[in-house]
């Protein structure tokens, strides 16, 4: 009997030796990943390549718009400083006043500050969409990644949003590196962007902007609507597929 529980003990043990070989072996790919040859392995990476670029590509895509029609709301930036809130939205003054200074002080909107503030956005943004590891799960690869940058261009009826993320694959020794990605969305930023310095400089010069003139003048391509929230302006310019609405103001002084 005790030669046989002695038997008995052993073979348990050798069970759970085997067992934990093999969970460590599964959990390191070893029974697939390690047992094809270099250019088995190859072939696996290229068919992912295609599906990743897709994936991150559609998350740029998804983010960058949501964001920029956020900062088209809030008048050019994602953290207004001095703003008005209207209609539950906070608008940065783009032209505000100074005691003892007849009229108003342009704040600079360029191309290139809307330009960093879109980048840094998505830098941060696309991880709430990106899920790397439906890539990894299942496919007996590794996927390593490195830092992500951003890079955006404005043009006038176009934003080019390029990300560099150097995304690895590899196997059985064979790497294969993803690492530039882009989208192009068809948003009238830079033209409303133009715009908006336009009516501030007649603001300024004149006091006025004659915006009936300008929409008959571009065809209503770009609808202009001036409201006067006491003591202030808020200026709406929406493209007329109604795409993209920039808001901006412009501070008054309250003679009460």
């Amino acid at each position: 009997m005790q030669k046989r529980g002695q038997a008995t003990v052993f073979i348990i043990i050798g069970i759970v030796i085997l067992v934990a070989v093999f969970l460590v072996l599964f959990l390191r790919g070893g029974f697939i990943a390690e047992q094809i040859s270099p250019e088995e392995a190859r072939e696996v990476l290229a068919s992912q390549v295609a599906p990743l670029e897709v994936h991150v590509e559609e998350c740029i895509s998804k983010v960058a718009p949501e964001g920029i029609k956020t900062l088209a709301l809030q008048g050019g930036t994602f953290k207004p400083g001095n703003f008005r809130q209207y209609n539950g939205t906070n608008v940065e003054f783009l032209c505000y006043k100074e005691p003892g200074v007849t009229t108003c002080i342009q704040k600079p909107l360029t191309r290139a500050n809307v330009e960093a503030e879109i980048s840094d956005y998505v830098k941060t943004q696309i991880f709430t969409c990106l899920n790397l590891n439906q890539f990894e799960q299942g496919n007996r690869f590794r996927l390593d990644t490195k830092e992500i940058n951003v890079n955006t261009r404005i043009d006038d009826n176009r934003i080019q949003v390029n990300v560099d993320y150097p995304i690895t694959l590899s196997r059985s020794g064979v790497e294969t590196t993803v690492e530039e990605f882009s989208s192009n969305l068809r948003l009238p930023l830079g033209k409303l962007i133009d715009l908006t310095s336009e009516i501030i400089n007649s603001e300024i010069s004149t006091g006025e902007f004659d915006n009936i003139d300008y929409m008959i003048r571009n065809r209503g391509e770009i609808i202009v609507e001036r409201h006067t929230p006491f003591p202030d302006e808020i200026y709406v310019l929406q493209t007329r597929d109604g795409s993209l609405t920039f808001q901006f103001g412009i501070e008054g002084e309250s003679k009460i």
